[in-house]
């Protein structure tokens, strides 16, 4: 998921953002536009600075944008999951060359039409969720690292379910079955597994006989 970093004496992390996750946040956007409500001046940070300066994502505006679009969309994709995850190329991209990559994602998807914007969105998401966590999180030198807050409502609950159980489902149809071992192969296996019994019977024996021996001393 999206790597923290912790800056000016902020408990909060500020979000640097894969692809997959800067789309889903850029697509909220766009429907707040929608809806009429770009103007709002406690969003000029989101403007300001993720959009037209290319910086990391406020952990501050994400739960603005994302309250926004709750009041608005119940079916939205967010809430996004946010856990100290790895870097990469995209995610270390920033500044100008950020702002260019995030003006170009935006006019991507308004380019597209409702269903297929839909379906790429969908697509978007369960990459998101397949990302993994790093194994030391990165915590903040000022406080004990919080948990972002993000709220769950139950349709996106089964919404992420019934994602990850589409994509197991098709990792299971991707599987190679493991071929059986045959011919003198399967001979050779039975022959150890009948030893490693023999053997455990053995010892079974030794036990027993050590265990009678010291009854009747």
């Amino acid at each position: 998921m999206a790597k923290y970093h912790y800056f000016f004496n902020n408990t909060r992390p500020t979000y640097a953002l894969h692809e997959c996750e800067d789309y889903l946040v850029l697509d909220a956007w766009l429907q707040i536009k929608r809806y009429g409500l770009s103007n709002d001046p406690k969003l000029s940070n989101f403007k300001d600075k993720y959009l037209a300066s290319g910086k990391m994502l406020a952990d501050s505006d994400y739960n603005l944008i994302f309250s926004r679009v709750e009041n608005n969309n119940k079916e939205h994709l967010l809430p996004l999951e946010f856990i100290d995850g790895h870097s990469s190329t995209y995610s270390m991209t920033k500044d100008e060359a950020k702002a260019t990559l995030r003006k170009s994602m935006l006019e991507n998807l308004s380019s597209m039409t409702p269903d297929r914007r839909h379906a790429f969105l969908v697509q978007q998401r369960l990459k998101a969720d397949m990302l993994e966590p790093q194994e030391t999180p990165t915590t903040s030198p000022f406080a004990e690292p919080p948990q972002p807050t993000s709220k769950f409502t139950s349709e996106e609950i089964k919404r992420r379910n019934l994602a990850l159980q589409a994509a197991q489902a098709q990792k299971d149809e991707e599987k190679e079955i493991a071929p059986q071992p045959v011919g003198d192969q399967a001979l050779h296996d039975k022959i150890d597994s009948l030893q490693s019994e023999v053997s455990t019977l053995r010892n079974l024996v030794v036990d027993l006989t050590t265990r009678i021996n010291s009854i009747f001393k």
